[in-house]
């Protein structure tokens, strides 16, 4: 049994009637061991719950705003309209923080496989947590495979050479999204709909 949540992206002048037909055939599909069903005053079919009198300017805010008008309670579905900016060329700017993400995003794996515990050379290896002398061909990935601590066998310096990596790369999407939000252009108007289901 689990809690789905669905995104939906819809054109403006979607047919609804023919999108809660396809959500509700999803939903008998999907809980056809327990009968589950869709519908009722807390989901789409309920016409207050499509919001049509604000357009906001990206995903991000029509996510925000499902947020605020569903509150506390769970299995409240909505939709909202939005600017929907996946549809917009991305300006020289941002295309160029985008090559950057990617290079860093490769020199970051190319110092990981070159600096990982299973590019050693050496036959063992001393886990510096629990001292176990382990064969390097039972060495790990993450951890020891003695003591289980996460990345025993990497050093400070390739932890701290892959954490500075780390925050060039957040840095830069911190970036991508204030130039995402501040773009003069904006996409179609479309529908963010939002629904859950128990399964």
């Amino acid at each position: 049994m689990s809690h789905v949540i669905q995104y939906r992206v819809l054109p403006k002048d979607v047919n609804r009637t023919q999108f809660l037909a396809e959500v509700i055939e999803e939903v008998e599909r999907e809980d056809w061991a327990e009968g589950g069903t869709y519908g009722g005053s807390n989901s789409l079919t309920n016409k207050s719950h499509w919001h049509d009198q604000i357009v906001y300017p990206n995903k991000e805010k029509a996510e925000e705003a499902i947020e605020r008008y569903e509150g506390s309670r769970s299995y409240c579905d909505h939709a909202v309209l939005f600017h929907d900016n996946s549809q917009v060329k991305d300006t020289k700017a941002m295309q160029k923080i985008k090559e950057h993400i990617a290079s860093i995003e490769t020199k970051r794996s190319e110092y990981y496989a070159n600096n990982a515990p299973r590019a050693r050379k050496s036959k063992t290896a001393t886990c510096p947590n629990c001292g176990s002398r382990v064969n390097a061909k039972y060495i790990r990935e993450y951890d020891c495979p003695v003591c289980r601590k996460y990345e025993a066998f990497m050093s400070p310096t390739v932890h701290a050479a892959l954490d500075r990596y780390d925050e060039r790369i957040i840095k830069d999407r911190a970036s991508l999204k204030a130039q995402e939000r501040n773009r003069k252009t904006k996409g179609p108007v479309c529908w963010l709909a939002k629904y859950e289901y128990h399964v």
